[in-house]
């Protein structure tokens, strides 16, 4: 049944000429968009093979297309940007390590070197952390360069790489840079201080050892005193306990703190035991019979005054935070005197 209205043509003349112009349009603007959307899909074809090894079923299409002499070209094309890529990072990166070797004798060079890598590669990570260093006048400026420069990190590595490589992350070297600078972000955020900075760093800190369980960065101790600063005992229970083979100074004296926390004294008794024998050091530092240096030494030796002024320095605001469990701790070490 034909539609109303509707008048079928006899002649040519019958013909609306302008209606068949325009579905000549539409069509092939549809065939544009086609070709545009199957450009894409090769891309994303080329990108899961570099990353999975294997082309996900919606890819299949763009798969048998690809080796076309067409889609090869573009293949070409896109393999060329990614080398050419490639290249710029590493040429940044080697500028970078100049930077690195001559910034304590000479800022100026290290910053030309820094604005040179950015040249090459605005997305140098390091360049923008290390500027960020150099220039910012404010805790606040420096806080925000160094999110500018996570932010560059994240476009860099893509996020079907932090998808792919989640896990594993320090044991690739194109992440490190990003690493470095969540973790100096962490520590300007405890520096400012405020509950929102805090939990700010405490997400950060998360997703590291997301990224990087074996955390090669030592974030795992920054972040148990992060939570007990904060009060969140479950989350650093919870903590202490993925890493429970984990026997250092920071750990064993935030566990002490934990079990006071919970009102759990002649656990928290017994933890102070093993605390002790790990290092007897720390406990001077906390409990006021020493001051701290005020710098924190960079590196230190499991058991001695260096390892205690370490752990001191990270579990300070969370002793700090609990009043009760730091005159608990006094009167302990009174008895033990």
């Amino acid at each position: 049944m034909k539609a109303a209205g509707f008048r079928e043509p006899k002649t040519l003349a019958d013909f609306d000429y302008q209606a068949i112009k325009n579905g000549f349009t539409v069509l092939y603007r549809s065939i544009f968009i086609a070709a545009h959307a199957l450009a894409l899909d090769v891309a994303v074809v080329t990108h899961n093979e570099r990353v999975f090894g294997r082309v996900p079923a919606h890819g299949k299409l763009a798969e048998g297309l690809i080796h076309s002499r067409p889609c090869s070209l573009l293949r070409q094309e896109v393999n060329m940007a990614k080398a050419t890529r490639e290249s710029q990072r590493s040429e940044a990166q080697e500028l970078m390590w100049q930077a690195m070797e001559v910034i304590e004798k000479n800022e100026v060079r290290a910053a030309a070197l820094c604005r040179e890598a950015l040249r090459v590669y605005p997305d140098c990570v390091d360049a923008l952390a290390m500027l960020a260093q150099m220039e910012s006048p404010t805790l606040k400026d420096y806080v925000a360069a160094l999110r500018r420069a996570i932010e560059a990190g994240r476009r860099d590595l893509g996020a079907e790489y932090f998808e792919a490589e989640k896990g594993c992350f320090w044991g690739l070297i194109e992440t490190r840079p990003f690493m470095r600078a969540l973790a100096d972000l962490v520590f300007a955020l405890l520096d400012w201080g405020t509950p929102e900075r805090i939990d700010e760093a405490i997400k950060l800190q998360e997703e590291m050892l997301d990224l990087n369980p074996n955390d090669n960065q030592g974030m795992r101790d920054v972040l148990a005193a992060c939570y007990l600063r904060q009060k969140r005992y479950e989350d650093a229970a919870r903590l202490l306990k993925r890493y429970k083979g984990d026997w250092a100074a920071v750990p064993c004296w935030s566990r002490v703190l934990v079990a006071l926390a919970a009102g759990a004294e002649e656990k928290a008794a017994r933890l102070l035991k093993d605390a002790r024998e790990q290092n007897r050091h720390v406990e001077q530092y906390l409990t006021g019979q020493k001051r701290r240096p005020r710098s924190r030494p960079e590196m230190y030796s499991p058991g001695d005054q260096s390892e205690a002024v370490f752990c001191a320095d990270t579990l300070w605001e969370a002793w700090k935070a609990h009043p009760k469990a730091k005159q608990w701790l006094k009167e302990k070490n009174a008895a033990s005197a």
